[in-house]
């Protein structure tokens, strides 16, 4: 389930600070934001398959790595990886 499916595009823009809040919260789910490029969310917690076995990275990067760096080798997109720090 897509948590931003019915809200209307100009509700979804990222910079809006009304939307923070709702970031957040689905920052802590699994899963990929996918962003527009003029910075629509467009879902959340999403799961992407993508072949990982052309990307070479360094040795202590996990999955959600490998994964942006081959989803942004195979697409036009910028990719960022977030992770909780632990406390």
């Amino acid at each position: 389930m897509n948590p931003f499916q019915g809200y209307k595009r100009e509700e979804r823009i990222i910079t809006d600070p009304d939307i923070h809040d709702n970031i957040k919260e689905f920052a802590q789910l699994d899963g990929a934001f996918v962003v527009s490029g003029d910075g629509v969310v467009e879902a959340a917690g999403r799961y992407i398959t993508i072949d990982t076995g052309m990307v070479k990275i360094q040795k202590g990067l996990g999955t959600r790595h490998s994964s942006i760096a081959a989803m942004t080798m195979a697409t036009e997109s910028i990719g960022i990886v977030v992770r909780k720090a632990a406390v």
